[in-house]
């Protein structure tokens, strides 16, 4: 404590100015909170009354405020809610992909003291990212753009030349089959290979070897990546893949979820009336809860045996096993990459990958 004790005025005058520098230095930041006004008064060797008048002073400027049986809470400055701005680009309709991932963007905006500003790009043309960018330019204090849905590396490129703002893409560059070492904003990637082969080994475990695995399409990267989990599962039991049981689904963002379902229900039923039927189903649970769901929809029977593995983004309630991927691990890396790119003042061009969990089926109680 350092009170200058020349005559510039009363004493409480002097101690509220420390106070106050206390405040600013955040002294009592961890508890919220100044000491109770006894231990103030025998701290600067005062009266009650004198220590009041400083109390008293600094309540006048909105620094404290007394609550009746806590004490003095200090007031902490009010920040401006930060903008966090969501580019969906090449998203027809909301799928519980896109649903999911607002959910948690917008969930995590508000830890970090902010809110979401949804856009929906057409074509990413210079001349609509010309008008996106005057529109945010109104904006006051945007902490930075997450892109999510299907962007080119065209796209990516204009995007960065057009807006100064963080970039973080959520999900894979579009119209790729394999990640290139070249990426122009920082990336959170999913493991997509890692769930299919988890998914892949723990039915090859139990003797299963006709898998049904839907997938997405292998010229993209995410279907790449689920085509060589897949794949290497088997090679890893020294087993050939049998490539037809790979089926590419279309891409579900596209289809509102009954038609897709109609699209899922033709294939199972084309592979369960073969000869040789699957044994086993790698399903994308993360379009629907369950495959019931879908054999429902479709007037579909699903044999009794058939062993089924879920791919997922969310804890949803199944009735067999899923590896997913927790959304609030992926958004919470998107904030992070967002965050170190103001604090470093440019393209940090990150790239992470998403770690995969598995979940036993949830059992429902008699």
């Amino acid at each position: 404590m350092t009170i200058n004790h020349e005559n510039t005025g009363p004493r409480y005058e002097s101690i509220a100015r420390e106070l106050k520098a206390r405040i600013d230095a955040g002294h009592y930041a961890e508890s919220g909170f100044l000491p109770q006004e006894r231990e103030l008064a025998g701290e600067f060797h005062v009266s009650r009354n004198t220590m009041r008048s400083a109390l008293n002073i600094l309540a006048d400027k909105n620094l404290i405020t007394k609550i009746q049986g806590r004490g003095t809470m200090i007031n902490q400055p009010q920040k401006e809610a930060g903008e966090y701005v969501v580019l969906s680009f090449n998203i027809s309709n909301m799928s519980p992909f896109v649903v999911t991932m607002l959910h948690e963007i917008d969930r995590q905006a508000i830890v970090n003291s902010g809110f979401i500003l949804y856009i929906q790009l057409q074509n990413a043309s210079i001349e609509e990212l010309n008008g996106l960018r005057e529109r945010l330019n109104l904006r006051r204090n945007i902490k930075g753009i997450i892109l999510l849905g299907s962007y080119t590396r065209q796209d990516l490129r204009r995007l960065c030349e057009c807006l100064s703002y963080p970039l973080v893409l959520l999900g894979d560059v579009w119209h790729e089959a394999e990640r290139g070492d070249e990426f122009h904003v920082s990336q959170v990637v999913g493991n997509d290979y890692r769930k299919m082969h988890q998914a892949t080994t723990y039915l090859l475990k139990q003797g299963r070897r006709r898998i049904l695995a839907i997938g997405q399409p292998r010229n993209l990267i995410w279907g790449n990546a689920f085509y060589r989990g897949y794949e290497d599962a088997f090679i890893d039991f020294g087993l050939e893949v049998i490539p037809e049981y790979y089926c590419e689904a279309l891409d579900n963002s596209q289809f509102p979820r009954d038609e897709f379902s109609g699209y899922v229900g033709e294939l199972l039923q084309d592979f369960l009336s073969r000869p040789a039927p699957p044994d086993a189903l790698i399903f994308p649970s993360e379009l629907f809860s369950t495959v019931q769901y879908v054999a429902a929809r479709n007037n579909l029977s699903i044999p009794s045996d058939l062993a089924v593995v879920g791919r997922s983004i969310e804890n949803i309630r199944l009735t067999f096993p899923c590896v997913v991927t927790d959304p609030s691990e992926i958004i919470g890396e998107v904030f992070d990459l967002l965050k170190y790119e103001r604090e470093h003042g440019g393209r940090i061009k990150q790239r992470r990958l998403v770690g995969v969990t598995w979940l036993d089926p949830i059992q429902e109680k008699a």
